[in-house]
């Protein structure tokens, strides 16, 4: 019988998928801090227990902007702030796509993506 048929091959996982404990490294993070943003509904869960690298990015950019308000924002606003930031506030048709895709990658949709980022345009002021 052929090997290949016979032994299971692993999925193939996406270079931005990675478990908490690579990002957590990357990130110079605690794990349980990684876990929390999950838990509380900041950070989607991918299979097999991954996340999103570009996703963590945005978010911690978008909590280290929003740190000093009395009151939390949504986590979208949050992702959007991040994702505004990381590029530069200044963004085309390419950046948007990529950006929406980031989001549908998460489970989310482009309508979605495009809120938040109007959302974050407007707490910016822009």
């Amino acid at each position: 019988m052929n090997t290949a048929a016979v032994q299971s091959i692993a999925p193939e996982i996406p270079p931005y998928a990675m478990p908490v404990s690579t990002l957590a490294r990357m990130f110079g993070i605690d794990a349980s801090e990684i876990e929390g943003y999950a838990e509380q509904g900041m950070l989607p869960r991918l299979p097999f227990g991954m996340h999103d690298a570009f996703w963590l990015l945005a978010l911690r950019r978008g909590l280290n902007a929003t740190s000093q308000l009395p009151n939390p924002l949504k986590p979208h606003v949050v992702m959007g702030i991040g994702w505004l930031i990381g590029v530069d506030m200044t963004f085309d048709a390419d950046d948007l796509a990529a950006g929406a895709g980031i989001f549908e990658r998460n489970g989310l949709t482009h309508e979605e993506f495009l809120a938040s980022i109007g959302a974050a345009i407007s707490f910016c002021g822009m």
